[in-house]
């Protein structure tokens, strides 16, 4: 089974209109199907399960884009059959510090109509949260990016302890992954020590600071993360130079904190592997409900 452990081009205008042109070459490759946040023909903010196309037939549409950044941040495989994948991922970018409650549907109808009228990004808090919580009901691992983002954020506003009383209210249901996160990867970091099912990754935060600052990023994410909670993404997308620089950061400065507790006696050489392997790859495989032919120790 092949696993596509990046994202393809996501984040920009026309992302669903790319990935679905995508969908004959993913069906080859093992991929089944993907979920997508959008907005419907009536204007409502839903999140959808797309299958892939088979090879040589139409790639699909699945509908207008509702965040032009956080759409279709990513595929992954699957070995199951549609029309219930089991390891797609849902992406969805959120407004933090909302009423954390399901919003009754009269609610959603309402904003959906102010919406409609109004037009433009969908941004309705209302319709963020009718989006967050149709995830939920998928049961599928959600992806929400904290923190840096483009200049349309209000940053206080991306800090993930804002969502402390959403996780209250899903514990128990899915998987949640804050990415990215910074300036708030210790926040991150104390959401997942708190909260069985969140996890965290500083992907696109290692694109800027770089391999030379990457560990001190890591260093404040890894403080109390559990290190089943941490994973890798390179946030990389376009040229394949970005996915080769993302991995380089990520294993330098990984290795580097990592052979500091070997050298402080925190750790022993075996343990230290154990972990790095766990961040690069394991868990991932678990939170996603992937599986892998290839060896459990390599």
């Amino acid at each position: 089974m092949t696993t596509l452990a990046d994202p393809v081009p996501g984040g920009r205008p026309g992302d669903v209109e790319r990935a679905t042109a995508l969908s004959g070459e993913l069906a080859g490759r093992g991929v089944h199907g993907v979920v997508l946040a959008y907005v419907d023909t009536a204007g409502i903010g839903r999140v959808k399960t797309v299958p892939t196309a088979r090879p040589g037939s139409p790639p699909r549409r699945p509908g207008a884009s509702a965040c032009p950044r956080c759409s279709t941040r990513s595929w992954r495989t699957t070995p199951s059959s549609p029309p219930t994948p089991s390891a797609p991922l849902t992406a969805i970018c959120a407004c933090f510090g909302l009423d954390p409650a399901r919003p009754p549907d009269a609610e959603v109808t309402e904003a959906a109509r102010r919406w409609l009228v109004r037009g433009g990004r969908l941004d309705d808090p209302v319709l963020v949260r009718h989006l967050l919580w149709t995830a939920v009901d998928l049961g599928l691992p959600l992806q929400l990016h904290t923190g840096f983002g483009d200049d349309d954020i209000r940053l206080h506003r991306a800090d993930p302890a804002l969502l402390t009383d959403w996780l209250h209210l899903t514990a128990g249901t899915v998987p949640v992954l804050l990415l990215h996160c910074w300036p708030y990867q210790r926040q991150a970091a104390y959401l997942a020590a708190v909260f069985e099912q969140v996890y965290l990754d500083v992907g696109l935060t290692l694109h800027y600071v770089g391999p030379a600052r990457a560990g001190a990023v890591l260093a404040e994410a890894l403080e109390i993360t559990p290190f089943r909670k941490l994973l890798y993404s390179s946030d990389a997308y376009g040229v394949p130079e970005f996915h080769h620089l993302g991995a380089l950061a990520f294993r330098q400065g990984l290795a580097g904190l990592l052979q500091e507790r070997v050298d402080a006696d925190e750790l022993a050489l075996p343990d230290a592997l154990r972990i790095a392997r766990w961040a690069g790859r394991d868990n991932a495989l678990r939170v996603y409900r992937l599986q892998t032919d290839g060896p459990e120790d390599d």
